[in-house]
Formats: structure tokens, sequence, C-alpha cells
């Protein structure tokens, strides 16, 4: 199993308790559970796919995915998380000690001539670490901007201090005004990285995740959604992001095929299952357990095809009457 659907070696909120899925199959009921709710956002009203997302990025941040629902929005197109959760999420994961500590230069009753100095003590080599932002660079048309300057900033800040300085729980995230508009957070953390002390002379461990453990956990997570089926692998891929697709699409094809294979090596199971009954309502029982239920839901084309063939074959068997015109409905 991946870091990016069981990880337990981060440190546990009291807002996660037990509805952190430990294993593909509990993510994917949660998010179909998500989906079915009223009290979720709009956009994720009936969207198993989105709220697959959301349970998955909860996951990694160690939180409720309810909680994280939310606080998110859509945006374009584009699922983003709210500023005050992005900050949350870095204390969440273990990739700082502490907190963040938040310095403000200027007046709040005169927002451009504000700025904050961010800092916190980075957990992987346990040094502190900074960047400035100023109101002027960050702001956006949201009204909260001029209303309540200070706290924005600080959202704005420990996004920007995340992605410089600890970016894995950052892959993939956006906050809603980082969309539609030229703000480079890159550029506005690198040029306040400017401003600090010299490096020491030891140097400085490499950080925790790269672009082939990125890879290696995208594979991982998409290898075991293919064992549980072609409709899950299905689904699980439009959950991705445009660049986790993109990184993913060399092993696109090969992916589909294990959930093909998972499919048959399913079906191979439920014929034996039903090959061992000698009496119809035996074979009724089998159809009407809940697994097979939902994987008659499932299954698409071919599979569906031979799924109700081999009901018709047992029903056949049993009765001595041809069922194959009307399969029994699941």
């Amino acid at each position: 199993m991946s870091q990016a659907l069981a990880t337990r070696d981060q440190p546990s909120p009291a807002n996660a308790g037990s509805l952190i899925p430990r294993s593909l199959p509990e993510a994917m009921r949660m998010a179909e559970i998500m989906a079915n709710a009223r009290m979720v956002p709009k956009h994720l009203q009936g969207d198993v796919g989105s709220c697959f997302m959301i349970v998955e990025q909860a996951q990694r941040w160690n939180m409720s995915p309810f909680l994280v629902a939310q606080c998110t929005s859509n945006i374009g197109g584009k699922l983003c998380y709210e500023g005050k959760l992005i900050a949350a999420a870095i204390t969440s994961t273990g990739g700082i000690i502490g907190e963040f500590d938040y310095e403000f230069v200027g007046s709040q009753k005169e927002p451009k001539t504000l700025s904050v100095k961010v800092s916190a003590l980075r957990a992987s080599d346990r040094q502190r670490k900074e960047i400035t932002l100023s109101w002027a660079e960050a702001k956006t048309e949201n009204k909260y901007w001029v209303s309540q300057p200070e706290q924005q900033l600080t959202y704005a800040g420990a996004r920007v201090w995340a992605r410089r300085w600890t970016p894995g729980p950052m892959l993939g995230v956006y906050a809603p005004e980082e969309q539609g508009r030229e703000f480079d957070v890159e550029a506005v953390a690198e040029e306040a990285a400017k401003e600090l002390p010299a490096a020491p002379a030891e140097p400085v461990p490499p950080l925790a995740v790269t672009a082939d453990d990125f890879l290696a956990h995208l594979l991982l997570d998409a290898s075991e959604a293919a064992q549980q089926g072609l409709r899950y692998y299905q689904i699980f891929w439009k959950a991705l992001s445009v660049a986790q697709q993109k990184a993913l699409a060399p092993h696109h094809d090969e992916l589909k095929r294990r959930g093909e294979e998972a499919d048959q090596q399913w079906l191979a199971t439920f014929r034996q299952r039903l090959d061992a009954c000698h009496l119809q309502d035996e074979v009724n029982a089998v159809c009407d357990e809940p697994e097979v239920q939902k994987m008659g839901d499932w299954l698409k084309n071919g599979a569906r095809k031979q799924f109700d063939e081999i009901i018709a074959d047992s029903l056949d068997r049993v009765s001595g009457l041809d069922t194959r015109s009307a399969p029994m409905e699941t």
C-alpha cells in the first residue's frame, strides 16, 4: 500500500480519527458516501470521482475527508482548497515542528503598507525557514483582503512558505486566489529566500518527496485501483489531476488491462460459486449478496455480458429451463 492511501507514521490530529481510510476499497466507499451526502458542498454532490479526490487528499494530509470537503470550491473546473485548510495541512502532515510564526510590518488600516514574515521549524532538518510576502504581491479581488488583510496574509504566507520549503503536501493543491490571476508564488518565495542568512556549512538533507517518489507512489495507487477492477481504475484515473494523468499516461493501457484481468478473475470465482449451487434458491442467494449486486452494476460491456451468462448458465443447470433470453436482474 502506498503512502497516498496508507500513511501510518504521521501525527493523528483529533479531527481525523477513524475516518481516515486505510485501503482503496475504504476510500472508494467513503467517496460514495460523501457524494450521496446532502450537507457537502454542491460541487461534490453526486460526483464520486471528485469526492474520491477529496478522500485521497485528506488521507495525505491526515485529516477528516468531510472536514476537507467543507473547505473546497470548484474554480474553473479545478478543485481548490481554502487558505486556512492549506495552512492547517502543513502542520497535520508533520511538515513543521510546532506552528507557523507570523511577524507583520505595516498597518491594517493601510493594507498597502502591510507585509508578513512567515517562519517555521522544518521537520526534515529542524532548521527554521522563512519567507516574506507583501499585501500588494498577494492580494486578490476578494473583499476580505481589505477587511481582514492580516488574516489573508497569514493564509497566503503559509501557502508560499510551504511551496518553497515543504512542497510535498502541496503537490496538485491550489487555493482559489491562485486561479485566473498572475501571481507566481514560487517567484515570490525565491525572492524572499534571498534575504535569509547564509546556508550552514553542513549540507541540507534532500526533501523527502522527489519526482521519482511521486511517480512511484502514483503507480502503486494506480496498480491497487486496477486490482479492484476496470471500473475502479477508471474512476481513479478521472480523479487524477492533469499533471498526474500525464505522469501516468505511459502506463495507462497496461493498468486498464490489469483492471480487465481483475474483472475476469472475479467472474471466474463467481462462476465457481454458482457451479457449487444445486438449487435455484442457492443461486438466487449468491446473486442477492451486496458485493455481487454491486459488481453487476459496475461491470460494463463484455464483462457485464459474461456476468449475465454465468447466471443464466447456473439457472439452466439447476432448473432445466432456458433463461438466456431473460438474464436475471441484479
